[in-house]
């Protein structure tokens, strides 16, 4: 009977164990893609949407465009801002998860022990 029971609870620690794991897996994949898409924003999206203001600025200052232009260009910058920061919202939410799974060992992993003390 004793033996049954301890069986019992080594199989429920594991079945526990497993899934924390595919937890931490799942949230980790989501934290990479967030990562890549506030990437994405930084490195195109944004300097293209600004590149396009100044144009959308400079065509209609020298009458070669209409200021509805400037005003979608603007719209388009502040979109892809909104974007980003939403994006970079979502990553903390997914740290914060990953801290919360893992007891905060994933940070001393990613950026060592002075990192985590901070």
């Amino acid at each position: 009977m004793a033996s049954a029971m301890a069986a019992r609870q080594s199989w429920a620690r594991e079945d526990r164990s497993l899934q924390i794991r595919q937890q931490l897996e799942s949230v980790w994949a989501a934290a990479n893609e967030v990562d890549a898409t506030a990437n994405l924003y930084v490195a195109n999206i944004l300097p293209l949407a600004q590149q396009n203001l100044a144009a959308s600025r400079a065509d209609w200052t020298s009458g070669a465009g209409d200021f509805q232009a400037v005003i979608e260009a603007e719209e388009d910058l502040l979109d892809a801002k909104l974007a980003l920061e939403k994006a970079q919202a979502d990553a903390w939410i997914y740290r914060a998860q990953l801290n919360q799974l893992s007891g905060a060992t994933w940070q001393s992993t990613l950026f060592g022990e002075s990192q985590h003390e901070q």
